[in-house]
């Protein structure tokens, strides 16, 4: 047996901050006055006490979900793969820490705490119904008290989770994996021990940072965390996954990177995260899923951490949910021409899927579906260029809907198509 050093930076955002501790920010005391003076340029921005700043996109107490159909596709493609997918949406943090903002001050603003409740309630249990495990946060978030080291669950001048608040909900999901009882998955387990957790160095935060920016006044930066400990490896490489971490920039816990050794560290269970900041909920899966290399060796667990509620947009579910089947019966192949946007037409058969193949990276494909019946679809499909994606840019996959047969199809993207490039129709 090999053991081997795991070494990852966990910056967080800290100091001593007020706790609601009734569960939500509402049960606190009204805070009196902001710890930094706004100026024009961030006029949208909402700064509270104890050095707390929020953004505009974070007030939203209303949602619901309704991809119920598409979601359900999703999970009975990745169990006919043999993996199990695991969702973990994020709350916000004005549910938590609402008492941070003088209400004098921002009269105007409008989120309340038991709204919001009832609309993540709602929306877990409809995600559930489609049989996907959906791990509820909510209850951490809301008995979260402050730690030792003084962090709050949330940064105060970010969005994202704390080392101290991934250190409580990391348990969380690691239990909602062991409940799945999937068989031989605890002969995978993996001997750690050493866990250490030390300060080093500093952080500010993306708000602070914006805010410095604009207003040239620079915000107080806090305590960064760096948490070692030994793991042993035997045969297995140790970037073979039980578990794949596959979240946007709350898998990386960005600027920290520790929600995925944290999970690893409770499960005991090899982890390798392919999360991709700015990529959305499930950008990550959608290019990483096209990389028939990952695609070949899915994660027996497949854990997707993101920031707010379940997705109600069906097409990205569509995508994912081809791009697992892939195309295994005949396909209508047809090549493109050396133009950006080129129309297809369908042989009038059956299919199920459609497969762009491109020769070069391509970032953004606009897709224009139009079937038989005279009604029509149009959908964008994104790859990052995030330097440090290593997921495929050169494939993109749609499912079609069974009740609808393709008449044509238009295909445009950021750069002119080759005749190397081509459309494959996916027959049922």
């Amino acid at each position: 047996m090999k053991k081997m050093q795991t070494t990852l930076l966990l910056l967080a955002v800290g100091g001593t901050l007020a706790l609601a501790r009734a569960g939500t920010a509402a049960a606190a005391s009204p805070a009196h006055g902001r710890t930094y003076e706004p100026c024009a340029k961030v006029a949208d921005m909402t700064f509270g006490t104890d050095g707390w700043m929020f953004e505009p996109w974070e007030f939203n107490d209303t949602f619901s979900f309704s991809a119920t159909a598409a979601l359900q596709e999703l999970n009975e493609a990745f169990r006919a793969r043999g993996s199990t997918l695991v969702l973990v949406p994020v709350p916000s943090r004005p549910y938590k820490y609402l008492s941070k903002i003088d209400p004098t001050l921002y009269p105007n603003l409008k989120f309340s705490p038991e709204t919001y409740k009832q609309s993540w309630q709602t929306m877990i249990q409809a995600a559930r119904a489609t049989g996907v495990t959906v791990v509820d946060l909510l209850p951490s978030v809301e008995n979260y008290s402050t730690s030792e080291t003084g962090e709050e669950f949330f940064y105060p001048r970010d969005h994202h989770w704390t080392t101290s608040g991934v250190q409580v909900i990391a348990p969380v999901v690691a239990q909602a994996i062991s409940a799945l009882k999937l068989p031989g998955l605890n002969k995978l387990t993996v001997k750690m021990d050493g866990f250490s957790l030390k300060k080093e160095g500093f952080n500010s935060g993306a708000f602070a940072d914006r805010y410095t920016k604009a207003c040239g006044s620079r915000a107080a930066s806090s305590p960064a965390y760096k948490v070692r400990y030994t793991k042993q490896t035997g045969l297995l490489d140790d970037t073979v996954a039980t578990i794949g971490v596959f979240g946007d920039s709350f898998g990386l816990a960005y600027p920290d990177n520790n929600f995925a050794p944290l999970l690893e560290w409770n499960t005991k269970l090899n982890t390798v995260n392919y999360s991709l900041a700015g990529g959305g909920s499930l950008g990550a899966l959608t290019g990483y899923l096209a990389d028939p290399a990952v695609n070949h060796s899915l994660p027996q667990v497949v854990v997707v951490p993101f920031m707010g509620a379940v997705p109600n947009d069906a097409n990205q579910y569509r995508q994912i949910t081809a791009t697992l089947r892939g195309c295994p019966g005949p396909v209508q192949a047809v090549q493109s021409a050396a133009e950006a946007a080129v129309t297809f037409q369908a042989d009038g058969a059956a299919h199920s899927a459609v497969h762009l193949a491109f020769t070069q990276d391509t970032q953004k494909v606009k897709l224009t579906l139009d079937y038989q019946d005279g009604t029509s679809e149009k959908m964008t499909l994104n790859r990052s260029n995030a330097d440090y994606f290593k997921g495929d840019r050169r494939n993109f996959y749609v499912s079609l809907p069974a009740d609808r047969t393709v008449k044509d199809l238009q295909v445009s993207t950021d750069h002119a198509m080759n005749p190397q490039d081509s459309v494959s129709l996916c027959k049922r």
